[in-house]
């Protein structure tokens, strides 16, 4: 009896490139080009990474604002937000609301005044030293 060995397929890793190099073949290719392009992003056979905002806005159909706030969440707000502890909509309005506020009293009190109040809160403090310590 003859004995077929069993040949196991080739697998090929996905072909992995950036949003920019998609971008770039799509601009150069023709529709034969873009059309084998489109068929290896559905097989799998090629995988995007570094979507841009615009193409994770249309992949998540959320919010570009949404997008914006979970990008500026610590890693443990991320957590409880995915968890349920956290709301988003309380997140981004917190967010906005934050910067309404210091806007109002750039407004209020000048930019100039809001400096020379940094510069006094973050200038080092040398209660506990003496004039002959500093010199010495």
């Amino acid at each position: 009896m003859l004995h077929m060995p069993q040949i196991s397929p080739v697998v090929t890793p996905p072909r992995v490139m950036t949003d920019r190099q998609l971008r770039g073949l799509v601009k150069k290719g023709s529709p034969r080009d873009r059309a084998l392009l489109a068929v290896g992003l559905t097989r799998g056979e090629i995988q995007i990474i570094q979507h841009t905002l615009k193409q994770a806005v249309a992949l998540t159909d959320v919010s570009l604002g949404y997008i914006v706030t979970a990008n500026r969440l610590t890693p443990e707000e991320r957590t409880q937000l995915a968890r349920g502890a956290l709301s988003m909509s309380r997140l981004h309005r917190r967010r906005r609301r934050a910067d309404v506020e210091l806007d109002r009293i750039i407004e209020q009190f000048g930019a100039e005044a809001i400096w020379r109040a940094l510069d006094r809160y973050t200038q080092p403090s040398c209660d506990n030293v003496t004039i002959t310590e500093i010199v010495d």
